[in-house]
């Protein structure tokens, strides 16, 4: 319950500074520019479990329009607010999951894939929606991410097993090290950034939680009708290219 109410309270804020134009005081969030308009740059760690929560509610008969109407919400919030291309991809997919996954109403399934499929001409137009299908598929060769990535990898040769380290940015040699002289960031560059800095052992390490994660997630799934691991899984999992909030971030904790 703490999750959801906090959640909702973050869309709030989020709703309030884009409308105000960052006019209010007490809301410090950092902000830019993309497609015209301005774009929060904000961990999403809270709305993004927000959103698993309340499609998981839905799907069980709880408060449905209520929740319903906060799932809205949370994608306008994610697509005209906060912008993040990957993190609107890991929205349809987690949304196109929780139908095929849902166990009951083949009625509304149906209706709810037709409309779907009469609205995907219409998207496929969208700028927005074309650069998400570029960067999930990294379409673009000259993509910083995709420069960073295979820098990680090269610099990964060195030390294989345990990695190059957890970077301390203020130490300019690390600072080097780590590609940031290049605009290369390790936030920006997913399990390859946490390849980079753990090595083989890391990994290892990530692939035996995740899996565990996984089997729980499904266990849950069949036996208590709870779609919240299974979902969450998939958008953590659709994020690892590019984003692991859970692995440098404090909102990570909450996962």
């Amino acid at each position: 319950k703490m999750i959801y109410y906090i959640g909702i309270v973050q869309l709030f804020f989020y709703m309030i500074f884009f409308v105000s134009k960052g006019s209010i005081d007490f809301l410090k969030y950092n902000y830019d520019y993309r497609y015209g308009s301005m774009r929060l740059r904000v961990n999403c760690c809270i709305i993004n479990l927000l959103f698993v929560l309340t499609i998981n509610n839905y799907i069980n008969g709880i408060n449905k329009k209520t929740n319903l109407l906060i799932i809205g919400i949370n994608i306008l919030v994610c697509s005209l607010i906060i912008k993040t291309r990957l993190l609107i991809a890991s929205y349809i997919i987690v949304l196109v999951f929780a139908l095929i996954l849902w166990k009951k109403n083949l009625r509304k399934k149906f209706l709810i894939m037709l409309c779907g499929l009469l609205l995907i001409p219409i998207i496929l137009k969208s700028t927005i929606i074309s650069d998400m299908i570029s960067t999930v598929l990294e379409n673009d060769k000259d993509d910083i991410r995709k420069i960073g990535k295979a820098y990680y990898m090269e610099c990964l040769k060195k030390s294989p097993i345990l990695g190059r380290g957890y970077i301390n940015t203020l130490c300019q040699k690390a600072f080097v090290e780590a590609g940031m002289d290049k605009n290369i960031y390790l936030v920006d560059n997913g399990i390859y950034a946490f390849a980079f800095q753990y090595g083989g052992l890391g990994i290892v390490w990530f692939g035996v939680l995740w899996l565990k994660f996984l089997k729980n997630s499904i266990y849950n799934y069949k036996k208590r009708h709870d779609y919240v691991g299974i979902l969450y899984f998939i958008y953590l999992t659709v994020l690892l290219p590019n984003i692991t909030w859970w692995s440098w971030t404090q909102d990570g904790m909450w996962c």
